[in-house]
């Protein structure tokens, strides 16, 4: 793998070494493209599993699932450095009989939160329910602080949570209002899903107690074809919502109390069924989108709230193969975006591709040969998938920038 030219290697490749003989140096890169290393083996995924990768703007990375521990009632979840816990359930161990689905995990304060979607019934359409856990010996809520379900039950439902922090003891929480059988598989519902509100909440911690509240719902949009959970993702004291709203995909800036204090729309997203959101944290934003039902294609666009977006970067094009799940980080020490999605092409696979600032292509598409059926690009510039064949997570490196 050769990197690029060394008067490109400060913005492009920071992960890259330098050496050579007097006035020829010889760029080299530490870790070649596809070099993948083993990060936690977990066995086969069930058929309910409904894995999600979900960041802190692509920090602290989780791959998170339905545990098969416990027939289905906790929630299991994978970071970088492993298992988050060892026993099997990481959520809602001390909440037997739950019957869990699409759950959520991210980072919040001194430990980590989730939320997920349970169907015990009486309540088999959904509902939303939220645990935070913090590590023993830290100040804060104890391990196993919960939320129960959101509202009473009805016909309505909940699908699709998705969970960023506001706080060290609060969190947004975002979420469509429609029924989890209309939603249960991407593949499938897409077709067929019909618009649906999106609303988000806020969870909070009580000090000291194993208790958390979540309150009041409000709704961001009323039409919202989404086929994977909204995106989301933390800046400053804000939490930045982008989902398909209407026809387009929507952006909005929502304060610590939840209240939507800025939004935007990208009209060249048209036809949006999913989005990824990642910022720089100075206010710049890239949103990636899954645009139409198979065979589907991704487009990119930047800009900001503020000045709104610019045009659309086809990544791939709507062809015969499917290319599903777009996710996209920012990698500080690079200063670039990186976009990954799944090919169905010859197999499920990762690609990914690197785009300067203001969304300009740094190069064609990558393939770093990770065979899985769901991953996420990472701030290290580093892809972190879960891989069939193995049965593992593993993180997977993308090499220098060509």
């Amino acid at each position: 793998m050769r990197c690029p030219r060394a008067i490109l290697a400060p913005l492009l490749c920071a992960s890259c070494t330098f050496g050579g003989l007097g006035n020829y140096p010889v760029e080299t890169c530490p870790s070649a493209t596809g070099a993948t290393t083993t990060v936690q083996g977990v066995g086969a995924l069930g058929l309910n599993a409904d894995l999600a990768f979900a960041s802190a703007n692509g920090g602290a990375p989780y791959g998170a699932y339905v545990s098969g521990v416990g027939a289905g009632t906790c929630v299991q979840a994978v970071g970088t450095g492993g298992y988050i816990s060892p026993m099997g359930c990481a959520f809602f161990a001390a909440t037997p009989g739950l019957s869990l689905r699409q759950p959520w995990v991210t980072t919040m304060g001194a430990g980590r939160a989730v939320a997920a979607v349970a169907t015990t019934a009486p309540c088999t359409q959904g509902q939303i329910r939220f645990e935070y856990d913090a590590p023993s010996g830290t100040l804060g809520a104890p391990e196993g602080s919960s939320a129960g379900p959101m509202g009473t039950c009805d016909a309505t439902g909940a699908s699709l949570p998705s969970l960023a922090p506001l706080g060290d003891t609060t969190a947004l929480v975002a979420w469509y209002q429609t029924a989890l059988t209309t939603r249960s598989d991407p593949l499938q519902s897409c077709e067929a899903a019909l618009a649906a509100p999106l609303v988000t909440a806020v969870a909070t911690v009580f000090a000291g107690t194993s208790t958390a509240a979540v309150g009041p719902p409000a709704t961001l949009t009323a039409r919202s074809v989404s086929i994977r959970p909204p995106a989301v993702v933390a800046l400053g004291s804000q939490v930045i919502v982008a989902a398909p709203a209407d026809d387009d995909v929507g952006v909005w800036a929502l304060d610590g109390n939840g209240a939507n204090s800025l939004s935007a729309s990208i009209p060249g997203l048209k036809g949006a069924r999913a989005v990824s959101i990642a910022s720089d944290g100075a206010g710049h934003l890239a949103v990636v989108a899954e645009i139409g039902c198979s065979p589907q294609s991704i487009a990119l666009s930047t800009g900001t709230l503020e000045r709104g977006f610019g045009p659309t970067v086809v990544i791939a094009a709507r062809g015969g193969s499917a290319a599903l799940q777009p996710t996209v980080a920012w990698v500080p020490a690079q200063r670039i975006w990186i976009v990954s999605w799944i090919s169905v092409s010859g197999g499920a696979h990762a690609l990914v591709m690197r785009f300067d600032l203001d969304g300009g292509a740094l190069g064609p598409a990558v393939d770093p040969g990770v065979a899985t059926i769901g991953a996420t690009v990472t701030p290290a510039g580093a892809l972190f998938a879960y891989e069939p064949d193995s049965q593992s997570f593993v993180d997977a490196s993308l090499g220098c920038a060509n």
